[in-house]
C-alpha cells in the first residue's frame, strides 16, 4: 500500500504576541502594546504548512486537556490530531513573543512535559507513515512498553519511514546522535550547525554527520539562503529580498515546504528553491503560520521546475 500522510511529532502552542519599542534592561519597565494572539508551535507551524499545500498531515504529541482547543484549530487546517496524548498533568502549551528593534524575541512557557506514552496502535500509525517530521527533544519522551527509544525509530526506519528532524539551535547530545542513522533529513539554523562543531572545521562538521548516516544536512541562514549537504556536495540557494513584518516561524515554513517538496519531487535543488521563496514570503505577514495558504493544484502539476516555485511565492520567474 501507498504511504501517503506524514506525521508531525511535537508541539502545538498558543503564541501571545507583545510590542515593545525597545528590549529593556535589567529591572527595567517599559510599555508593551499586546496583540493577537495566534497559533504557533514549531512542530504544529511545519505541519500547519505542509497541510496547506494539500498533502494529508496527522499531528502527535503530549499535552494538557486545556490545549484540545489547540488542536481543534489543527483540525480546522485539514489536520488529524488523533495521535494526540493527554496529560492532565501538564501546564497549557503557551509562547510569549516580544516584538522589539526589528527582531523577536520569544519565552516558552514550561509545560512540565516528563513523558509522552504510546500505545502499539500509535506506533503502528507511526510505522504507516511516508514521513515523520520531529525534533530530537520530542523524541525523547516517547515511551512504548518494552520497547527502547532507539528500538522504536529503527523501527519506523524498517517500514520505510523518511525521518526528517528540525534540530533548530540545539546542541545534539550523544542520544541523540545515536539515533542520526535513522535520519534522512536534518534541519538546523547557523547558530545551531555552529554548536555542533566542537572545533571541527565547516567541512570536517558536515563529513561527521554524513558518515553517521544523515542523507540531507540543511543549514538555514536566515535572510541569507540556505546551504544543503550530502554526499554529492554542497548546493547554496541565495535568500530572497522581502519587507519584513515578523519573522516567528519563518524556519518552520522552510523545514515544512521543503519536506512536502521533496517528497514530491526528490529534488533537493528545487526543493530548497522553493522552501526558500515560502520562507520569504511567510516573514511578510503576522503569527508563524502565516504562510500556511492553499497550494494551487497547478502548482502540485508544476512542481517539477523551480521556475513554479519561484511563481508560487508571488516573486517574478527568473
Amino acid at each position: 500500500m501507498t504511504k501517503k500522510y506524514a506525521v508531525f511529532l511535537g508541539d502545538v502552542a498558543l503564541d501571545e504576541y507583545y510590542a515593545v519599542e525597545r528590549w529593556p534592561g535589567s529591572a527595567e519597565k517599559v510599555p508593551a502594546d499586546m496583540l493577537e494572539s495566534r497559533m504557533g508551535g514549531m512542530i504544529a507551524n511545519a505541519a500547519c504548512v505542509y497541510a496547506s499545500y494539500g498533502a494529508e498531515a496527522r499531528f502527535s504529541g503530549v499535552l494538557c486537556p486545556e490545549d484540545k482547543k489547540l488542536c481543534d484549530a489543527l483540525n480546522r487546517d485539514g489536520i488529524d490530531t488523533g495521535l494526540v496524548v493527554y496529560d492532565p498533568g501538564m501546564a497549557a502549551s503557551k509562547c510569549m513573543i516580544f516584538l522589539a528593534e526589528g527582531e523577536h524575541t520569544v519565552f516558552i512557557i514550561n509545560t512540565r512535559a516528563e513523558e509522552m506514552p504510546i500505545t502499539a496502535e500509535i506506533q503502528r500509525a507511526y510505522c504507516g507513515a511516508e514521513v515523520i517530521y520531529t525534533g530530537f527533544w520530542a523524541l525523547r519522551y516517547l515511551r512504548l512498553a518494552g520497547m527502547a527509544l532507539e528500538e522504536i525509530v529503527a523501527a519506523w526506519h524498517r517500514s520505510g519511514v523518511r525521518l526528517v528532524i528540525d534540530a533548530d539551535v540545539d546542541k545534539l547530545s550523544p542520544a541523540d546522535k545515536a539515533l542520526l542513522p535513522y535520519v534522512h533529513t536534518l534541519f538546523m539554523n547557523e547558530v545551531g550547525f555552529a554548536a555542533q562543531r566542537d572545533g571541527r572545521s565547516e567541512e570536517e562538521t558536515v563529513r561527521h554527520f554524513l558518515s553517521l548516516g544523515v542523507e540531507l544536512l540543511i543549514v538555514t541562514l536566515a535572510e541569507r539562503g540556505c546551504v544543503v549537504y550530502s554526499r554529492e556536495g554542497a548546493l547554496r540557494v541565495p535568500g530572497v529580498p522581502a519587507e519584513v513584518v515578523d519573522v516567528t516561524g519563518a524556519g518552520d515554513t522552510f523545514c515544512g515546504s521543503f519536506t512536502f517538496f521533496y517528497g514530491l519531487t526528490r529534488d533537493p535543488e528545487r526543493s530548497a528553491v522553493f522552501a526558500t521563496y515560502a520562507s520569504s514570503r511567510a516573514v511578510s505577514g503576522m503569527g508563524a503560520q502565516w504562510a500556511a495558504v492553499p497550494f494551487c493544484p497547478i502548482w502540485t502539476a508544476a512542481a517539477g521546475t523551480a521556475r513554479h516555485t519561484r511563481r508560487f511565492c508571488g516573486r517574478p520567474a527568473i
